[in-house]
């Protein structure tokens, strides 16, 4: 049997979110990050479902155990309540799918809503310029990559990369984790 390897992923389900992922490779920490897959059905963006299971699959490999965090999200106040009551259902839709893939990948998989990570991070009342800054401070990634060519912020991978570090931080500490390390060790055994 071989040793579990575990891959720490960040999802912010939005449509301008973002996927990344990371895991320590031959004592190195690998860190890797994507835009959320979209595509266009009836003018209007939604998540590109093979896409996301194409990422999701590169990070799978014999004994990895996937520990995901996804911001969980809800409804915001706007003028227009139509408008804002569809958009709200496609992100829903779109976050449901994440969930449902992660789950048929057999994730561990906490749903962690933005004030929680925030805070962990120290970014309660931050601007996106302020996340995306914490992510190169953390040293996750290069400056280029959570702020554009002309330096605007990439608010979606920052938020990935920092669901990402979350994932790590409280991946590790988790009664569920264990209870599914528990479950794994037993489904394989009997294999």
């Amino acid at each position: 049997m071989s040793p579990t390897r575990y891959v720490y992923i960040g999802v912010d389900p939005g449509f301008t979110g973002g996927i990344a992922s990371i895991e320590m490779i031959e004592g190195e920490t690998v860190v890797s990050v994507w835009d959320m897959p979209t595509m266009l059905v009836h003018d209007r963006p939604r998540i590109d479902r093979p896409a996301v299971v194409a990422v999701f699959k590169e990070l799978i490999g014999p004994g990895t155990r996937l520990i995901a965090v996804v911001e969980a999200v809800g409804a915001m106040g706007g003028k227009d309540r139509k408008e804002g009551t569809s958009s709200m259902f496609r992100f829903g839709q779109g976050q449901g799918e994440v969930l449902g893939i992660l789950a048929g990948l057999g994730a561990v998989i906490f749903e962690v809503p933005p004030p929680v990570w925030k805070a962990r991070a120290g970014l309660i009342g931050a601007d996106d310029r302020e996340v995306c800054k914490r992510c190169v401070d953390l040293g996750l990634c290069p400056r280029s990559t959570v702020f554009g060519p002309r330096g605007g912020p990439l608010h979606g991978r920052a938020d990935a990369l920092l669901l990402a570090y979350h994932a790590r931080q409280i991946g590790a500490h988790s009664e569920e984790l264990r209870l599914c390390q528990r479950y794994y060790q037993t489904k394989e055994g009997k294999s």
